[in-house]
């Protein structure tokens, strides 16, 4: 055999013990902290990493994330402000409310200075470089409790709470008595693309028009009574389209500008509760709903079928990276990241007999034959078979 020969023999019997060891390197990481899986949505394969307090999260509790212009994870916790690197966490622990209240964080966004601003059930704090400054009822803001905050594209911020709305850039503090609103609590608020302020209440579906500071209805309730939880907006977003999506108790709906689909969630009846909505890069849209996933597939919100586990821990928000991950925060399991691989990871649900595979090697008819603790398979053509 030529020196040509036998160099094109070793690399086609390199190349099968190549495909062995990845096939085989990849069921042994399916029991790592890494596991890849196929999403039944999005049809790719994911490595799931989590983190908990024994990999350095302060807490298991993450009620918002955000990331950051310099690329920085950002953490809303019951007990304070986190940073992740990528490596190690960092915790702000509690700022510094004048009551000397835990600081119960739950929204994070940035402004177009790249300025974090954070609502506590005890004020704004803006983070400009390493300084905190609280913004609450002492110094303009309309009430001390808030539950929402999101950017605006003149600079400065909106802010939603117990007193209704409020505007804050480098000038101040303006404030905005919602007359308009038979209740004033401001529970979600967004700026959209074209400038609209779109405000989500206890009363209902509002557009906020700041140069007439006028509230105009868009969507109430009128079925039920005034304080009936129904009437309630608990989470807002935008889709790709610009369609405003709003949730309510037991239902999603989405305005066009023109008219409104009404979409049913699954939960508990009358009390489940639509508290995030999401849009990802794909133009899909979820939801959590009573701590869990769900997702619109057609026409329909549907459970999400969650082969991380993810709703095991009680989802509380999730969102997209500026490196396409997944980022996914649990009352009770921790941070989630769900970043894509190449690597493709067979388990039972694939047809191997077991998750357990003790060797694996490759016969002359090109089939991989796997010991498992519950038995013998082999792989051949994308299938498995168990003897």
């Amino acid at each position: 055999m030529s020196f040509l020969e036998n160099e094109r023999e070793w690399n086609v019997q390199w190349m099968r013990i190549l495909s062995i060891l990845i096939f085989c390197g990849s069921l042994i990481v399916s029991s790592a902290v890494d596991v890849p899986k196929t999403d039944p949505f999005t049809k790719q394969n994911f490595l799931c990493r989590t983190w908990r307090v024994l990999e350095g999260l302060p807490v298991n509790h993450v009620e918002c994330l955000h990331q950051s212009s310099d690329g920085y994870l950002w953490i809303g916790t019951p007990s304070g402000l986190v940073r992740f690197t990528g490596k190690e966490f960092e915790h702000f622990g509690d700022l510094p409310l004048q009551d000397g209240r835990a600081t119960v964080i739950k929204v994070l966004c940035e402004d177009r200075e790249g300025h974090l601003w954070i609502a506590t059930k005890g004020g704004v704090f803006r983070k400009k470089n390493s300084v905190f400054t609280l913004y609450n009822e002492k110094n303009g803001l309309g009430g001390t409790e808030t539950s929402c905050v999101a950017p605006s594209r003149t600079g400065g911020v909106w802010i939603g709470g117990e007193s209704g709305l409020s505007y804050i850039d480098n000038s101040g503090v303006k404030s905005f008595a919602p007359v308009d609103l038979k209740d004033p609590f401001i529970i979600q608020v967004l700026e959209d693309e074209r400038g609209k302020v779109w405000v989500g209440s206890r009363d209902g579906l509002y557009l906020f028009s700041p140069a007439t500071e006028d509230f105009t209805l868009i969507w109430r309730n009128n079925h039920a009574p005034e304080a009936d939880e129904s009437r309630q907006v608990q989470s807002l977003a935008l889709d790709r389209y610009g369609n405003v999506w709003f949730g309510l108790h037991h239902q999603v709906i989405r305005y066009d500008g023109r008219s409104f689909q009404v979409f049913p969630v699954l939960g508990q009846g009358l009390n489940s509760v639509v508290t995030t909505i999401f849009a990802d890069r794909y133009g899909r849209m979820w939801f959590v709903v009573d701590d869990a996933l769900q997702v619109l597939s057609g026409q329909e919100i549907v459970k999400y079928e969650d082969p991380y586990h993810l709703n095991d821990g009680f989802v509380r928000c999730l969102m997209e990276d500026r490196e396409q991950n997944f980022w996914v925060g649990t009352r009770h399991n921790g941070l989630s990241r769900l970043k894509s691989s190449p690597i493709r990871v067979f388990t039972q649900r694939d047809g191997l007999c077991c998750d357990s595979v003790r060797s694996i090697c490759q016969g002359p008819d090109d089939r991989v034959w796997l010991a498992t603790d519950r038995g013998v398979s082999w792989y051949l053509d994308n299938r498995f078979e168990t003897l």
